[in-house]
């Protein structure tokens, strides 16, 4: 087991031999995983989920999905935690965290989901015809 600092923030990880290399599997404080308990989920008895929806679903994974290109994908964090530094030194008030948004209701998720994949579906035509 380890600790160590990385991008300015405390992680926790275990180390590892695999053959002739040392991995490092970074893991998660107990305090920053939620417990099933304290998670709102509906029991599976009480979802209806329709052909439709499933269909939908399906469609939704499908257009979303690409070939993994790690490159896509950068660490935001340092950058906004100097900008929050920076605003706190010229005596700026730091921007507050926007409200909690209501949680979806069963009956709009189908239109989300709909506009969702019609989203997808969209940006997947323009990146294939670029």
């Amino acid at each position: 087991m380890a600790k160590f600092s990385w991008y300015e923030r405390e992680h926790l990880a275990i180390v590892k031999a695999s053959d002739r290399a040392l991995i490092l599997d970074v893991m998660y404080f107990a305090d920053e995983i939620s417990q099933p308990k304290e998670l709102t989920l509906p029991a599976r008895d009480e979802v209806e989920v329709s052909e439709n929806e499933l269909d939908l679903a399906e469609r939704l994974v499908e257009t979303m999905t690409s070939h993994f290109t790690p490159e896509r994908y950068k660490s935001t964090y340092s950058q906004r935690l100097r900008e929050l530094i920076g605003r706190k030194r010229a005596g700026l008030e730091s921007e507050s965290k926007p409200a909690p948004r209501a949680p979806t209701q069963a009956a709009e998720l189908a239109a989300k989901l709909k506009d969702s994949v019609e989203q997808a579906e969209r940006r997947r035509k323009e990146h294939l015809a670029a």
